[in-house]
Formats: structure tokens, sequence, C-alpha cells
């Protein structure tokens, strides 16, 4: 509400190249930081950057990180890898619900532990996704029995959104594809995501502030 967006932004890119430094990468967080309320931060940054992840998240404490690992194993090292997630100073890590209730559980325990969170990714927003969003519905209520209440639903397919916000009331959906894979700003908010990453149309656009301030503008509905 201080900032009057809705807009997590997904770092997988600066200027269309995904090889980049530390500095390059506080430098572009450090523009768009007034435009928007998180970072999604994926494996390609993390291979990219390693334990530097850390220190890059340290220098922006009023922004929410979350770690885009989409992990899907079994349980005992879904627990590991949520363990090292929030060991690095991330504040949610993303799973994938099918993977199923005990890896989940794992997960949900992990990040109480450490007073992070978890969101489950339910249905996607690539072409090709069709088998795994015609499971949306099993996956959520996989996902609420382990304890999540934080889903992925794409915006490039707001009638998913749509029937997810129907179904489950007072989770927290984070909506993907806006820009790059078609998907608008306002559509998927109006029905029912409540933020909404946003990759590559802001951080390899010319003047990432400027769009940052203007999907966030748009955001707030």
């Amino acid at each position: 509400m201080k900032k009057k967006s809705r807009v997590v932004v997904a770092l997988d890119t600066i200027g269309g190249r995904s090889r980049f430094q530390e500095g390059e990468v506080v430098k572009l967080i450090d523009s768009v930081s007034d435009a928007i309320v998180g970072v999604k931060l994926g494996l390609p940054f993390y291979l990219n950057l390693g334990p530097s992840t850390r220190d890059v998240i340290k220098h922006f404490q009023d922004l929410v990180f979350i770690a885009d690992w989409k992990t899907a194993d079994v349980p005992h090292v879904t627990r590991l890898i949520f363990e090292n997630i929030f060991d690095l100073g991330f504040n949610a890590g993303i799973i994938h619900a099918f993977t199923g209730t005990k890896s989940m559980s794992e997960a949900v325990n992990a990040a109480r532990s450490r007073g992070g969170d978890v969101i489950a990714v339910v249905a996607m927003s690539h072409e090709g996704s069709e088998l795994v969003n015609s499971q949306m519905h099993v996956l959520a209520d996989m996902a609420v029995k382990a304890g999540v209440g934080c889903f992925v639903a794409p915006s490039n397919n707001t009638s998913l959104i749509q029937e997810l916000r129907a179904k489950h009331p007072s989770s927290k959906i984070f909506s993907p594809g806006v820009g790059a894979q078609g998907g608008e700003v306002k559509a998927p908010l109006r029905m029912g995501a409540d933020y909404l990453i946003v990759g590559r149309l802001i951080t390899d656009a010319p003047n990432p502030d400027d769009a940052a301030r203007r999907v966030a503008s748009e955001s707030w509905i």
C-alpha cells in the first residue's frame, strides 16, 4: 500500500543478458525499488552469482525476496533445499505442488522454523503447460493440505486465476507471464491475483525504472 504497487520483479536477465555481476544486480534493483514490493530470483541467477546472492539480498531489507528454484524432489531433499533457501536470506521459496503433500509439508516446516513462507506452483504460463494446468485444483488442494497458502497461477490464462480465487478465497496468488508471455497487467488482478511477477518487460527495458513505475501504476487497481 505504501508503494501502491503489486509488482514482484523476476530477475533472470538484465538487458537480455543472463550473465552479470553483483554490482549490476544491485544497481538494477535499486533503480526499480520504489516501484516494486519484491524480487524473484531463479536458479539461473543463483548459478550465476552463487553465495553473492546473500549479499544482494542484504542490500534491500525492505523488499521480499523469493527463491524461484521450483523445487521438485523427495521430502528429505526438499527440506534441505528450503533450509538453504532461508539461510541465504530469502523470505519465501517456490515449490512444484505435483511433488505431493509430504514434500510440501517438509518445505512448510523448514519455512516456519525460519520465519519464511512457501509458494506452490499449481499452474504455469508457458506453452505446453496444459497437463499441469488441467490438474490445478488437485494440486491446490494438496498444497492446502500441506499448509501452503500461496500459489502461482498464470497472467495469460486468467480463467485459472478466477477459478483458484473462487475455491481458495484466503490464498495469495502470484501471477507470472506479464509482458513477454502475453499476460496483461490489470486482467489477472481483476480475476483475483494479489501480485504480478514481471521479468523481461522491466529488466530488459531500455529504462527499467520507467518500465517498473509504469507497471506499478497500472497494477494499483
